[in-house]
Order: C-alpha cells, then structure tokens, then sequence
C-alpha cells in the first residue's frame, strides 16, 4: 500500500493520494506538460498500514483515493511541510518523524500476524482451514479481520506471497518452472503463468528478460 505526495512546485502546493492493495498489475501513463514537481511515496506491508491509519481498511481493496479518509493526521502533516525540503534525505526524515509519532502498534491484530507467518512459512500454499487455526480463529472470523487490517480476504494475500517468492526465484536466476508448479501448490505451470501475469503484468520469461535489459 502507497502514500504519494507530489509536490507541485509550479502551483505552489502539495496533493497526495493512497493506493490500497489491488489484485491485478496496471501502467499509468506518463504525465505530460512542462510542470515542475517533486513525488515523494511511503510504502507500506499490506498488514502494517492499519497501525498508521485512523479508519479500518475494510472495502479498501482497489481503492486509489484522498488518503485524509484513513491517513488524516499523517497526510495533514506532512503536506503542510514537505513543499519547504529540498532533498530526499529530508523528506525521509521528515517522514520517519511523522510516522512514528501516529504509530499505533496496538491495532495491529496478533491473529493476522500469525497468520501471515503460516502463509509465508507454507509459501502461501495452505488450505483456509489449516491458516485459520494456525491463528486460532474460525475461516469467517479470519476473513473479517484481514478485510479489516488489510482490506483483502487471506486468499489474495496468499496469492500475492506465493507470487513475490516467484519473482524473488527469478530475480536470483534459481527458478525452475515444474519445480515451482509442485512447491508453491499450482495445478499446472499455465496455473502459475497465469497467476503471476495477474500481479505482475508479464510472464516469468517477460519479467527475466527485463530484468537482464
């Protein structure tokens, strides 16, 4: 999930937008004119934005919108500030400031995090049941919370785990495609294609070729 702040210097302002967790890869066009301005992004885990938010991020799913719904306090800050630093290193700090001082670690649910450590130990490849009692819930009660910390059932966050294991594979050139099939619980190697284009928006062979260029 993204913060972006763009710092318009030309209209003397700051605009800002949040970009929730979304379930298909998309390209934005390039933007146009001779204006002068400045993007500054905070990244965040899917499950570690709700310790910075204000609201649940249930129905948050696609969502790219004013980010003062979920963020107020973080936004207002720092678009009062960012439009007087210079570099990035004083953006970061400036940051890191803000951020620490709207971190509410107590939102975060211990269920979630026990369960996101089953998915990333089990490559993401485990039945719903087998999740959920790994965090000692029920399916239903699973899924309420991940849509309210994360605004995603656990299925799309299985998915995405068993999809950035692939790509981190490819990336350090040790990915086997009938291997990965088996190990990350695919029904075939078009199952796997598929998916990864799905979230990534190229093949394996697509992201290896421009990871080479």
């Amino acid at each position: 999930m993204d913060l972006i702040f763009q710092i318009r210097y030309s209209r003397n302002r700051v605009e800002s937008r949040f970009c929730a967790l979304d379930d298909a890869a998309y390209v934005t066009p390039a933007a146009g004119g001779r204006e002068i301005c400045a993007t500054f992004g905070i990244r965040f885990y899917a499950w570690s934005a709700v310790c910075f938010a204000e609201e649940s991020l249930c129905d948050s799913m696609h969502v790219v919108c004013n980010p003062h719904r979920y963020f107020h306090r973080v936004c207002a800050e720092l678009e009062s500030r960012l439009f007087d630093t210079s570099s990035l290193a004083e953006r970061i700090l400036l940051a890191e400031g803000v951020l620490l001082r709207a971190l509410q670690p107590e939102r975060q649910r211990p269920e979630v995090l026990n369960a996101l450590y089953v998915m990333a130990t089990g490559r993401g490849a485990l039945r719903a049941e087998d999740v959920a009692g790994a965090a000692c819930v029920s399916v239903r009660q699973l899924q309420r919370l991940f849509r309210e910390q994360t605004g995603a059932p656990p299925k799309l966050l299985a998915q995405l785990i068993r999809c950035q294991r692939i790509y981190r594979e490819l990336a350090e050139q040790r990915f086997a495609p009938m291997e990965a099939v088996g190990r990350y619980g695919y029904a075939d190697q078009s199952h796997l294609i598929r998916d990864f284009r799905r979230f990534h928006g190229l093949t394996p062979t697509e992201a290896v070729r421009m990871m080479r260029s």
